[in-house]
């Protein structure tokens, strides 16, 4: 489960006019993933799309132009009954595409012109409304020899900066910015600087004739005339788009899957009269699927299994350049795959190495229930969760659901075990513990609502993330230590696999004595330091153990890493200590709980400001959860995946593999029906 599917690689060979139905074969195995050909053999090329490709692409791309004009998100159309795909595809040879094609893109030109022409009349309205404050006709702007009109916008009153030009004629509308200037030929070059004094900016003289408020009037019916024709249009789009949006979903999915079938000959080499593929199929299902192509194509090509590799990294450089690195296809549980997209997120795993995915379903959560230890907040993340996890459609969407509902199952378990928590109050407490929380107050829901809440004191440890801050912090660190030294056997597991036992000893195995031999020093040291405790008996034997392991790890370490077998020792306590960050975000959190409660609950019960202080008591409650509510999921959540991307995977992981991608058709809106040739 933790190391990904073994691969076994097949050769397809056979006769060029056979090749179609080859990639038909492979597409209905759904598991073999194609290998590229990008060799330049003698006698052989990459191949050429297959004819139908051309007609496909065009018929796409003028789907896909739907989508994009419709606004259609094809994530958000129901594909609760999906249709077989051979009435797609008779839809699509009779001419459907062509069809709506002409019929959508006929009404989208209407509304084009429609918008267009809307707004050319709001531009000219526009410039014509401050004509039709002067007592001018439009023709009288223009047409002259002997003068030179100014039409425009002052941001200063004109009239004292225009008053040394002794002919003109001013006309200047009732905002005193707007202005008409007319000036003779010769004093043109003197008008323009004094208007640029008043900052002057000229606007374009619409054409026609006529009064402008006459023709405002005019084109304002003709804007309205236009608006209730583009509002007809739209809601035509509307109806086509409600008609016809599964018909567009189905048809590119299945002109997409059509399209990918045509191109994939540019994936395989070819000659005059023949064609190679190589694929990488699961070892596990080799034979079946061998099984499957040899009855799906009758014995017209051949088909062989190359090889079926291992592990060793020495199987890996041996190999022919194009088959160096089998394709890694995770081999999880349903659990296991929920975090496989979180791995991803930092790298695909190699062939040769432990897929993290599993180990971060168990160890991810489980932080962030640590940091989150609170049933209220738990169970809204349960629910969301659950709702996302059924839902939501996006990897990534789908992600953080997954790790809101397991982190909330976890988060309940610690708030409800170990921190007995509920909103940032304790269900009970311990007087001796936990001060009041406002004077004459009880501290816990228990006396808060009157409950009889002993069953509790059995089951709840009843840690307090405000007063046992140092249990907290311990508890990190031996968190940390564990987490560590898990990472460190799977590392050592990994490079045994890929290396053999001598460079696991030295690489990674060499670290697991250091680290538990430097946690027995450190132990030690803080015994000492803080407790005094004699260095004698079995402390003495304790830490002379650790000593010697500390300094073995070093020494095996020594002839690959040199002297940094030593300076990365320090690395190891600052990976330790980085596991304190779970007691400091649960802190945080529960201090700002602790926070808004009290403000709330003094202005709810104790009555601050009357009604007003209830109203506002219960806005500050409801506003300040909703906001740790968030910050949880946000700290919690990064904090947590740096535990396992920088301090955990670092020990085992180096990624960098090839994701498995087997030629198969993914529908949603159409399905393939067994007798359909």
């Amino acid at each position: 489960m933790l190391l990904p599917e073994s691969m076994s690689r097949i050769v397809i060979v056979g006769a060029r006019s056979r090749m179609e139905e080859a990639i038909e074969a492979l597409y209905r195995l759904e598991r073999a993933h194609l290998i590229d050909y990008s060799s330049d053999d003698e006698g052989f090329s990459i191949g050429a799309p297959l004819p139908n490709g051309s007609k496909a692409s065009e018929r796409l791309l003028k789907i896909r132009a739907m989508l994009n004009e419709l606004s259609i998100p094809l994530r958000r159309v129901s594909a609760d009954t999906p249709v077989p795909s051979r009435e797609v595809r008779r839809l699509i040879d009779g001419g459907g595409v062509e069809q709506l094609d002409e019929e959508l893109f006929a009404v989208l030109d209407e509304r084009n012109r429609a918008i267009q022409a809307i707004a050319d009349l709001e531009g000219t309205i526009s410039e014509l409304r401050p004509m039709a404050t002067l007592p001018l006709t439009l023709d009288l702007y223009r047409g002259y020899d002997s003068l030179r009109p100014f039409v425009g916008v002052a941001r200063q009153s004109p009239v004292d900066a225009l008053s040394s030009l002794e002919e003109k004629e001013l006309f200047l509308a009732d905002d005193g910015h707007f202005l008409a200037l007319f000036v003779r030929k010769e004093d043109e070059e003197e008008a323009q600087k004094l208007l640029s004094k008043v900052g002057f900016t000229e606007v374009k003289i619409p054409e026609g004739e006529g009064s402008p408020g006459d023709i405002i009037d005019s084109m304002e019916k003709e804007l309205l005339t236009k608006q209730e024709e583009l509002e007809t249009l739209e809601k035509e789009l509307d109806n086509l788009k409600e008609k016809h949006t599964f018909f567009i979903a189905s048809t590119e999915e299945e002109l997409a899957i059509e399209v990918a079938k045509a191109e994939t000959p540019l994936r395989v080499a070819t000659s005059e009269y023949s064609f190679v593929m190589d694929a990488w199929v699961p070892t596990a299902d080799l034979q079946m699927s061998v099984g499957m192509l040899e009855q799906a194509l009758q014995g017209r090509v051949s088909i062989d299994v190359a090889e079926t590799r291992g592990r060793l990294e020495a199987d890996e450089e041996k190999a022919d350049p194009r088959f160096k690195i089998p394709p890694t296809k995770g081999k999880n549980n349903k659990l296991g795959e929920k975090f496989e997209y979180l791995v991803s997120l930092m790298s695909v795993p190699r062939y040769q190495e432990t897929d993290p995915a599993f180990l971060m379903s168990l160890f991810l959560p489980m932080f962030f229930g640590i940091m989150l230890g609170d049933i209220g907040y738990a169970l809204l993340f349960m629910w969301l969760g659950f709702y996302g996890m059924k839902n939501w459609r996006s990897d990534e969407s789908r992600a953080v659901a997954s790790l809101m509902f397991f982190g909330g199952i976890w988060g309940a378990i610690f708030g409800f075990f170990m921190y007995g928590e509920f909103l940032g109050m304790h269900i009970y407490a311990d007087p001796a513990v936990h001060a009041p929380l406002v004077d004459g107050m009880a501290a816990h829901w228990g006396e808060l609502l009157g409950l009889n809440t002993a069953f509790m004191d059995g089951l709840s440890l009843g840690v307090s993330k405000m007063h046992d801050v140092t249990f907290l912090l311990k508890l990190g660190v031996y968190i940390g230590i564990a987490h560590l030294f898990i990472g460190l056997v799977f590392g050592t597991i990994n490079v045994k696999m890929q290396k053999g036992t001598k460079a696991a000893v030295q690489e990674k195995f060499s670290w697991v004595l250091s680290l538990l031999g430097l946690t027995g020093v450190s132990w030690g040291l803080t015994s000492v330091m803080f407790y005094n405790t004699p260095i004698e008996g079995m402390f003495l034997n304790i830490l002379a153990v650790s000593a010697v392991l500390l300094i073995v790890g070093m020494g095996l370490n020594w002839p690959i890493a040199g002297i940094n077998a030593l300076l990365d020792v320090p690395g190891i306590v600052g990976n330790i200590l980085s596991y304190t960050r779970l007691a400091a975000i649960a802190m945080s959190k529960a201090g700002m709980a602790l926070a808004f409660n009290y403000m709330s609950i003094t202005m709810l019960i104790v009555g601050v400001g009357g009604i007003g202080g209830i109203l506002g008591g219960v806005f500050v409650y409801l506003i300040g959860h909703a906001l740790v509510w968030v910050l949880a999921l946000i700290s919690c959540g990064l904090h947590g995946l740096r535990l396992q991307y920088v301090e955990f995977m670092s020990k085992f992981f180096l990624g960098g593999g090839d994701p498995y991608q087997p030629l198969q058709a993914k529908r949603r809106f159409t399905k393939a029906i067994e007798t359909e040739v």
